[in-house]
Formats: structure tokens, C-alpha cells, sequence
């Protein structure tokens, strides 16, 4: 299994847990299971272990949005040639013929 999908399936986990969390917490203190129970420390809770995977999910927008991309280009600086061969800043000599 790639690296990607597991960040992926960890992060839809992360976030099917935290929906639960609020509907069983919600749904036990309308069936009066828990009626001292606060839902609004349900959804804080619930949104930490959403937020835990924040970076997971930042991780997989980067890869996506800079897949396919040389990192030669992505970090060289304006103006800069991505290939080595390229004259930077000058015009191209063309032959005339």
C-alpha cells in the first residue's frame, strides 16, 4: 500500500471518528442515557482528533498541487533557468538561415 493512501485512509478515519464522537454524544443525551453530558466538550473533543491529522491532509494538498514538478524548478529563484543548459536573463542566439 503507498504512503499517500495510508495518510489518506488515516485521515478519513480521523475524521469518521470525530463525526461519531458528536452524533453518539448528541444521541446519548436526547435518549436521556447521559443528560449531565455537555455536547459542546463532545464537539471540542471530536475537533481535536480531526485537527490531529491537519498536517496529514496539508502534507497530501503539497504533494498533490507540486506532483509532477522538478524540484529544480520549484526552487529556483525568479528569473533563475530551470535547466542547466538555459541562458538565464540573456536572449538565445538563433541561427539565421
Amino acid at each position: 500500500m503507498s504512503e499517500g493512501l495510508k495518510g489518506k485512509q488515516l485521515t478519513l478515519g480521523a475524521k469518521l471518528v470525530a463525526a461519531a464522537i458528536v452524533i453518539a454524544s448528541y444521541g446519548a443525551k436526547v435518549a436521556g442515557f447521559a443528560p449531565a453530558l455537555n455536547v459542546d466538550d463532545a464537539i471540542k473533543i471530536a475537533a481535536f482528533v480531526a485537527v490531529i491529522f491537519v498536517p496529514v491532509d496539508a502534507s497530501l494538498w503539497v504533494k498533490t498541487f507540486f506532483e509532477g514538478r522538478s524540484s529544480a524548478y520549484i526552487a529556483a529563484p525568479r528569473g533563475a533557468a530551470s535547466d542547466p543548459g538555459e541562458l538565464s536573463g540573456e536572449e538565445k542566439e538563433v541561427p539565421h538561415g
